[in-house]
């Protein structure tokens, strides 16, 4: 069996994001690897997009994991701010949170603060991210 405590940030996110891709799903693979990063990761060792994928992948397979989540949403609530987040990074993690019926009204209100604060902002959001966010919401 593969040891999960001995792959990197980057490999994890790949791996839970690759499993639902090939349509493999193992909802004990999935515990195992929520209850990993819940006890041992510190978020910031995780690209904002390593973080998109894996909450896209929860959701795909509707896995329920609300220590994950709220790991993943305080992460960002605390951050100073979301730059390093792309439109496809908040909108994939808003979209795939509500998708698990997983609201946190202060990461909805960051991320609206976040958008609000930069005119130009909101012309980097498509179509496809625009509808996400407001299906989110």
């Amino acid at each position: 069996t593969m040891n999960l405590h001995q792959l990197n940030p980057q490999f994890l996110s790949n791996l839970i994001y690759g499993t639902v891709k090939d349509r493999h799903y193992d909802p004990e693979f999935f515990d195992q690897v929520a209850n990993r990063i819940v006890a041992h990761e510190d978020l910031n060792r995780f690209t904002p997009q390593g973080l998109a994928n894996i909450l896209w992948a929860y959701a795909k397979v509707s896995h329920q994991s609300p220590q994950l989540f709220d790991k993943v949403a305080n992460h960002m609530i605390h951050l100073d701010n979301l730059r390093g987040f792309t439109p496809q990074d908040i909108s994939i993690i808003l979209w795939a949170l509500a998708k698990l019926g997983f609201f946190h009204d202060n990461l909805f209100e960051k991320v609206a603060n976040h958008m609000s604060k930069d005119d130009h902002l909101l012309t980097t959001y498509n179509g496809q991210h625009i509808s996400m966010l407001m299906w989110a919401f």
